[in-house]
């Protein structure tokens, strides 16, 4: 943003979270929609490795309900340079 833009807001710096409570809050979040902890589990670990943003962990965890869907969905919402492979419902690999 241009400075005198800038100037209009109040800047917070936060600290980025670390990948313990990365997983927490994922796991948090993912539950009130229903999603089992190997699925969220796996999305935080393909988030966590790509944008380390909580938003994708919700939006792809809204589009996939089990392990099979996982793959084609991450592949697809990262693009195909970030490819995943999924090794069972609690691992994955990248």
């Amino acid at each position: 943003m241009s400075a005198p833009l800038l100037s209009r807001f109040f800047v917070v710096e936060l600290e980025q979270y670390t990948y313990e409570q990365f997983l927490e809050i994922t796991y948090e979040l993912l539950s009130r929609h229903k999603i089992e902890g190997g699925v969220a589990c796996v999305i935080a670990n393909a988030v966590w490795n790509r944008s380390k943003d909580i938003r994708d962990c919700v939006k792809i965890g809204s589009l996939a309900k089990n392990t099979s869907d996982l793959e084609f969905i991450i592949d697809n919402f990262f693009g195909p340079k970030n490819k995943v492979r999924i090794q069972s419902s609690e691992h994955a690999t990248y």
